[in-house]
């Protein structure tokens, strides 16, 4: 998933409903602001579908990766 923020929005969070997302499943995932890789973290279905991402650069973007779990 990849957010965006415009250069005139004022709003730094954003509360994002993943869809097709299992609630009850695991997944890896991680988050990026720029060019770095960070390491994959696990997270519930359920955290995915209740996700607050915040993108602080005007204009800026935040690029989600999220996998299902073995």
């Amino acid at each position: 998933a990849l957010f965006f923020r415009r250069d005139e929005s004022p709003y730094t969070v954003l509360e994002a409903e993943l869809r097709g997302v299992d609630p009850n499943a695991s997944y890896q995932c991680r988050m990026s602001a720029d060019y770095t890789e960070p390491e994959w973290q696990t997270a519930s279905g359920a955290d995915l579908k209740a996700l607050r991402v915040e993108v602080i650069q005007k204009p800026g973007a935040v690029l989600l990766e999220y996998r299902k779990g073995q």
